[in-house]
């Protein structure tokens, strides 16, 4: 069998493999066969068999959050581990009758948890919170992310005729929709409307500076992450791509649009039927001043693992596979970080858990946490309470995981931990409780 051949099988065997756990793969035969054709050196086969098998572990990745993601953190996990056994016993298979040595293996404790969140409703859905409403709202605070797109309908977007000032959207009888991103720097804004097509407006906060691309057509997919506009290079879009890799993402007037949405963030939350934990935390807190948690009447941002869109379900935010290539002309093995559809490597630590519970004490929480950073820098953890009702002259006091006593228990009360690395990159995670689940403040 000829070396170009064995080299074609290893490509069909990726795509075999990844049709045996139904990830939705289609590979362009067409190029990959000239591709091949045209390499005869060994490094630039492995170069190729490598590409290849990284774009299929994202994509699997992907497949696993969003199939097993309800299940939670364990369940994606094994499907995505699952896959790689699959792809890597196809390409084990046809490496062999070609005397190569080919695997994909998954890298052991490389798991970075995190959450999806989607609103993926068929037939598409306003882009408002679960409670209902129609101001102005936050999707995610200080959390890196990846995978971020929405497909939107033309129908359905404020019909404008002119450049909108999007520093201005009070002055517009009719505001567009817009997505903000802040990373508590610089901030950017993008509008989307209708005019003689779907059109997508970047401009920075404070900036009286605008650039747009426009498509013709009834239903079109932003992805942020990519940077276009039904798949086509928007080059507006590519400015995010200078913002820090920790950003707080708004939704302004979510009413003026409908269609679907869906991003992975590396804040987690633990398992469990409320999906309550600190991404839900962080951002009950943004748009309430209140963690305002989910007793069965909708109170929180986001629906439980098996609610209503819009949701959050458990995801694997990154992880890493091993790919070894050994054949006569050359040998490699190398690591490599799979994160598809990411806007920008995370820098900043981040907390996998924090929990802060009321005890049967009163005036009492045990709290908890642990930290990671992204680059294996060590963490240092400063964790604070203030009592925000609190006629003290020094309301706020350092605390340590264990019970943390509380003042006069009028409260509420904001935890708080910032988390700091040998680097710089600093994150800031808070909760914010009343005693005796008092959640005033919350929607009804």
């Amino acid at each position: 069998m000829s070396r170009d051949r064995g080299q074609l099988l290893l490509v069909g065997a990726l795509a075999l493999a990844i049709s045996f756990v139904a990830v939705a793969l289609i590979l362009n035969s067409a190029i990959y066969t000239h591709n091949l054709a045209s390499r005869s050196d060994g490094e630039e086969a492995s170069a190729t068999f490598a590409r290849d098998a990284r774009l299929n572990a994202g994509r699997a990745l992907d497949h696993a959050n969003r199939v097993n993601g309800p299940s939670g953190y364990s369940a994606v996990q094994t499907g995505f581990i699952d896959a790689l056994g699959d792809l890597d016993a196809a390409v084990g298979r046809y490496g062999a009758t070609d005397g190569r040595l080919v695997a994909v293996t998954h890298v052991a404790g490389s798991d970075a948890e995190g959450v999806r969140v989607a609103d993926t409703v068929a037939g598409g859905s306003d882009f408002m919170p679960a409670y209902g409403d129609t101001n102005d709202w936050t999707v995610a605070t200080g959390a890196t992310v990846r995978s971020y797109d929405m497909r939107v309908q033309q129908s359905n977007l404020v019909d404008l005729s002119s450049t909108p000032n999007l520093d201005d959207l009070a002055s517009l009888s009719t505001p567009p929709f817009v997505v903000e991103f802040d990373d508590g720097t610089t901030a950017y804004r993008v509008g989307i409307y209708d005019d003689s097509g779907i059109t997508v407006l970047v401009s920075e906060v404070g900036s009286s500076d605008a650039v747009s691309c426009t498509v013709g057509t009834t239903t079109a997919t932003v992805s942020f992450s990519e940077a276009e506009l039904n798949n086509d290079p928007c080059e507006p879009l590519t400015v995010l791509e200078s913002l820090d890799d920790t950003v707080t993402i708004r939704y302004l007037n979510p009413g003026s649009v409908t269609g679907s949405y869906k991003l992975v963030v590396d804040r987690v939350t633990p398992d469990g039927a409320n999906g309550v934990g600190p991404f839900t935390h962080a951002v009950d807190a943004a748009n309430h001043a209140y963690h305002c948690g989910n007793d069965g009447t909708v109170k929180a941002t986001y629906n439980g693992q098996s609610g209503s869109y819009p949701r959050v379900t458990r995801a694997i935010y990154e992880s890493r596979i091993r790919t070894t290539h050994d054949s006569a002309r050359s040998t490699a093995a190398h690591e490599w970080r799979i994160a598809p559809h990411e806007r920008v490597r995370p820098q900043t630590p981040r907390a996998t858990s924090f929990v802060v519970a009321e005890t049967a004490n009163d005036n009492e929480f045990d709290v908890s946490w642990s930290v990671t950073d992204p680059n294996g820098d060590s963490v240092t953890v400063t964790a604070e309470v203030t009592e925000q009702g609190d006629d003290d002259s020094n309301p706020t006091k350092s605390i340590s995981e264990g019970p943390v006593i509380v003042d006069d228990g009028e409260g509420p009360y904001t935890f708080r931990l910032t988390l700091s690395d040998g680097s710089g990159n600093t994150r800031t995670v808070t909760q914010t409780h009343a005693e005796d689940s008092d959640e005033t403040g919350c929607p009804a």
